[in-house]
């Protein structure tokens, strides 16, 4: 099994025999910045794996992703092999996305900490973005992803989804009601964003 992406393929040679990135001198210690890269980092890591148990404690065969940056999709990538899901990377530029296929092999990592569906790892101190992170404003922006469709499973009560001003799509928190450009309770299994509004099928705008 293989994941198929374009984004974690083989580098090109410097042209003209200019030094690669590895012959470059070694860095000092890492500033702050640095650090906060690294934190960074680590959060999304331990998001995705909630949401990675998320997918296989429903009975999606598929799941889209919210676009992310090309360091995030191979992230998400890597980890997916962990789990034996398949991944594809979907859309063009900004609109580009992982989407996440359940395999007869699939299972959680023995040696991954479980948890339940929608539970994301403990939120660390806010910081702010890096120049590295400009995949999408932070401005009010009106999020449409077209006929794309997210799956998802209700449950009994349905799922309080969130769209942030980044344009991520996650489960609805309070503590991250300032950063939600729009909210409401999905009791369908599956869910569109148009024009900046989470709509179901069947409703105007699907």
């Amino acid at each position: 099994m293989h994941s198929r992406s374009r984004d974690d393929g083989p580098r090109r040679p410097n042209r003209r025999g200019r030094p690669g990135r590895d012959s470059r001198p070694a860095r000092g210690p890492r500033d702050d910045r640095g650090q906060d890269r690294d934190r960074s980092e680590q959060e999304f890591t331990d998001e995705m794996h909630a949401r990675l148990q998320q997918f296989l404690a429903s009975d999606e065969q598929g799941m889209a992703l919210e676009p992310m940056n090309s360091f995030k999709r191979r992230i998400v990538h890597n980890l997916a092999k962990d789990y034996q899901i398949e991944t594809e990377s979907r859309g063009e530029e900004r609109e580009r996305h992982v989407y996440l296929i359940r395999t007869t092999s699939s299972a959680t990592p023995a040696d991954v900490p479980r948890r339940a569906p929608g539970e994301e790892a403990p939120a660390a101190a806010p910081r702010e973005r890096t120049e590295d992170e400009t995949d999408f404003p932070s401005s009010s922006r009106v999020w449409d992803f077209g006929s794309q469709t997210f799956p998802v499973n209700p449950g009994n009560t349905g799922v309080h989804i969130a769209i942030k001003r980044d344009g991520s799509i996650e489960i609805f928190q309070e503590k991250d009601r300032n950063h939600v450009v729009a909210e409401r309770v999905v009791t369908s299994r599956q869910f569109r964003v148009r024009k900046g509004k989470i709509v179901q099928p069947g409703e105007p705008g699907w």
